[in-house]
């Protein structure tokens, strides 16, 4: 079991990114300033693949280095 905290993301000064299908109240992956949240096992699959490209590309949001 999944506790997701729904809220008003955008009041909040995140942006959203994706959102579940099934319920777009709930946010699945979002940021705000240097902070990133992703719950990657709920309502999608992800393969290794996708996996490595997402997080390539936050890297590269941020200037991280991996």
């Amino acid at each position: 079991m999944y506790y997701i905290p729904t809220f008003d993301y955008e009041r909040e000064g995140y942006r959203v990114l994706g959102r579940l299908d099934d319920d777009p109240e709930i946010a699945t992956v979002g940021y705000k300033g240097r902070v990133v949240f992703w719950f990657p096992e709920i309502g999608i699959k992800v393969d290794e693949q996708t996996l490595q490209r997402f997080l390539r590309n936050l890297f590269d949001l941020f200037n991280l280095m991996p």
